[in-house]
């Protein structure tokens, strides 16, 4: 008798267990199911009208810029002069980026700016006379280009004022980490251009390298923005950027080469 009740028991526990399992997990599903939606509506609505991405064509307003590199060489008893001068004319400058709203107008936000050309490289120089020391040859000019890449990762904070309701403006400012790949000539070899009364030397063998430095450095700008949609608008960017990278000398020393400058430019703008 006693043996019945428990196998009875133990019957209606396993049903009831069961039964409460199969409740419980129907409760976790559809707990789950409701938590997924929920998620991403709260996902949407954090982000909603945060999240700006920004791609821009920019022009560069300093000019070309220079930097010159010299070194000597001992020939015929005295001191053989070589000077390169580099002339880097200003390029177009492809430039994206997104910002992130994080409080009333406050926003902190990245980019990454990309321009390439080739600069002007100019090699000429001096060498004494093997007989009249007093009447060094000037080394025949030899042109050639020299390539010139900078990248740059900006990273900012800024301030959007409303001007109106499409209509906005932003003042922005940070750290700007340049990375500057530049073509130099690392040696010359000079030879006569002719036989007595010696009175000419030319360039013969020219070597050629490139190096590639990084520098730390600012920017400060406006961007003004209207929002033709909801969505979708178009900006005009004004922007300041500094550094100086130094570039390693052919010889002994350095080259400080400065960097960035005064760009303006516009692009689209993307608000989530």
């Amino acid at each position: 008798m006693f043996s019945v009740k428990v196998v009875q028991t133990f019957r209606v526990s396993v049903v009831f267990v069961g039964a409460s399992l199969l409740v419980l997990l129907g409760s976790v599903q559809a707990q789950e199911q409701e938590s997924t939606p929920s998620r991403l509506e709260f996902g949407q609505t954090l982000l909603k009208g945060r999240l700006t991405i920004y791609a821009n064509g920019l022009s560069q307003q300093s000019g070309a810029r220079q930097f010159a590199d010299q070194w000597t060489y001992r020939a015929y008893g005295g001191d053989a002069k070589v000077s390169v001068s580099h002339v880097i004319a200003s390029a177009p400058i492809a430039d994206v980026g997104g910002s992130l709203r994080l409080w009333r107008g406050l926003m902190a936000g990245g980019g990454y700016s990309a321009s390439k050309t080739l600069d002007s490289t100019v090699v000429t120089g001096s060498v004494p006379h093997p007989i009249n020391q007093n009447n060094p040859r000037v080394i025949e000019a030899k042109s050639l280009q020299s390539q010139h890449r900078l990248q740059v990762a900006h990273v900012f904070g800024a301030w959007r004022f409303p001007i109106f309701d499409k209509l906005d403006v932003a003042a922005f400012g940070g750290a700007s980490f340049f990375n500057l790949a530049q073509g130099v000539v690392t040696n010359v070899t000079a030879v006569e251009a002719g036989g007595p009364p010696f009175a000419a030397v030319k360039i013969d063998q020219l070597q050629t390298g490139q190096h590639r430095r990084n520098a730390v450095g600012g920017h400060v700008g406006v961007d003004v923005t209207y929002m033709a949609t909801r969505f979708v608008g178009v900006g005009l960017l004004l922007r300041y950027t500094d550094g100086i990278v130094v570039l390693p000398a052919a010889k002994t020393g350095n080259l400080p080469l400065a960097v960035g400058g005064l760009e303006v430019g516009g692009g689209i703008r993307i608000r989530f």
